[in-house]
């Protein structure tokens, strides 16, 4: 199943300037979630994930930037914006970020805030 997932999931980037960007909203366990961006982090050479989930009742961000671009796209300053998306809070570090909140309904805009963010920077 996660190769399935993985490649159809790698079919869908977006590439805006050099950075490769996966959007997708997947309900998996927190594990398999992990497993699948860290499979896509290693097949995208700039590659930016953002997963929009379901868990545990709770809407959840899970946002990995690869260590290359972290100078010019900082994955914890990136979620504190779109947590509020969510009606929630984050945290993280520069390439590695997670919000929970109470709003599912804001996925989508986080979507487009994180083209719009990424295309301000490069």
């Amino acid at each position: 199943m996660q190769k399935v997932l993985f490649k159809s999931l790698f079919k869908i980037k977006k590439t805006i300037g050099q950075v490769e960007l996966v959007t997708a909203k997947l309900n998996l366990s927190r594990d398999t979630l992990n497993s699948v961006i860290d499979s896509l982090l290693q097949n995208l050479t700039n590659g930016v994930v953002l997963i929009a989930s379901i868990i545990e009742g709770r809407a959840q961000l899970t946002l990995r930037v690869n260590p290359s671009l972290c100078e010019k796209i900082n994955a914890k300053e990136i979620m504190q914006e779109l947590s509020k998306l969510i009606q929630g809070g984050g945290g993280g570090n520069a390439k590695n970020a997670q919000a929970s909140g109470k709003n599912p309904q804001g996925f989508d805009h986080a979507f487009s805030q994180i083209i719009t963010y990424i295309q301000s920077r490069v």
